[in-house]
């Protein structure tokens, strides 16, 4: 699962992310899926909001999530950590 808010630089860090990890599975032979995209909207309650997506979203198939934060959202790491699938 790859979590991103809802503004262009976040899809396209959260894209750069996917290609690169895709890029390198393939020198460790490791196959990588497509992820299950998640997108944030923004709300003034952005931590609150993201911890709630990522548990409604998430899908016991998963294996990681990865959130992609910003300076504007990396006050949301300690919420989201307490995130369980």
């Amino acid at each position: 699962m790859v979590v991103y808010w809802a503004d262009q630089k976040g899809y396209e860090t959260a894209e750069t992310f996917y290609e690169t990890v895709t890029k390198c599975s393939k020198a460790y032979g490791i196959k990588v899926n497509e992820p299950q995209w998640v997108e944030i909207g923004d709300s003034k309650k952005k931590c609150d909001a993201a911890a709630q997506i990522i548990k409604e979203e998430f899908v016991p198939e998963c294996q990681i999530v990865v959130v992609i934060l910003n300076r504007y959202t990396k006050m949301c790491y300690p919420q989201i950590k307490k995130v369980n699938g």
